[in-house]
């Protein structure tokens, strides 16, 4: 087995150990790390088809990845859209941010115009990786911004106690897509610029560094569900919570 293979199946194992303790701890999970769970069965589906894919037939299925980023961007602003929810005090409830379900559809718009226009279903969509790597930078920026200045309002405590219970969870997993986004913004910013001077051998070393953020990454978001907690609610008044 050679170092990518070796990677890659680190990569399937990071993935589905986060998988099991996500799906472990679903019942009782605050809703964005229900959303977090459905972000990582979704790549679990689509890297385990890419491995298949490529063990079986020997070639690269670009198909799979034109699919699989659709799927990472829903999954993920979905996410986000629980993070960014806001609280109306006049009227008692939540507001989704709508801005999210935008986005989930340009970049659903942008993914078939790429196809269409630059790189079709027999190329890798890099393009469509810059765009939502680029897009999850900046929401992450912006989480680390509102949940360093300021407390959720109001301070219920059903509020503080969802708010404090995902805390520490979504460190570690919005820690682990910033760095792995990171990476991945430059990698195909950096292969798109400079693709005709790469030789083989420097595709391949890229190749295995970007698995090893991938695995950091699912490591990452396995200690976040490590981590998460689950509310046991008493009554409209009094909640518990404890660890799973």
């Amino acid at each position: 087995m050679d170092l990518q293979s070796f990677l890659f199946s680190i990569v399937l194992f990071a993935m589905v150990l986060g998988s099991c303790i996500a799906l472990f701890k679903y019942k009782n999970l605050p809703s964005v790390l229900k959303n977090a769970t459905w972000y990582i069965l979704a790549e679990l589906i689509a890297q385990t088809a890419v491995f298949t894919v490529l063990w079986y037939q020997k070639r690269n299925e670009y198909l799979l990845f034109h699919i699989s980023f659709i799927l990472e961007a829903i999954t993920l602003l979905l996410m986000y859209r629980e993070i960014f929810k806001k609280y109306i005090e006049e009227k008692e409830k939540y507001i989704y941010r709508k801005i999210f379900i935008v986005l989930i559809a340009l970049f659903i718009v942008f993914a078939i115009v790429n196809t269409i226009c630059w790189q079709p279903l027999t190329i890798y969509p890099s393009n469509t990786r810059v765009v939502l790597s680029a897009m999850i930078i900046i929401l992450n920026i912006l989480y680390i911004y509102q949940y360093t200045s300021h407390e959720p309002i109001p301070r219920t405590g059903l509020e503080l106690v969802n708010y404090q219970m995902t805390r520490v969870s979504l460190f570690w997993i919005i820690t682990g897509l910033l760095l792995f986004h990171s990476f991945s913004l430059v990698r195909y910013m950096f292969i798109n610029i400079l693709k005709e001077e790469l030789t083989k051998e420097s595709y391949k070393d890229i190749a295995n560094i970007y698995n090893v953020f991938i695995i950091i990454l699912y490591i990452f978001i396995a200690i976040g569900f490590i981590k998460a907690k689950h509310i046991i609610i008493v009554d409209d008044r009094k909640i518990d919570t404890k660890n799973i």
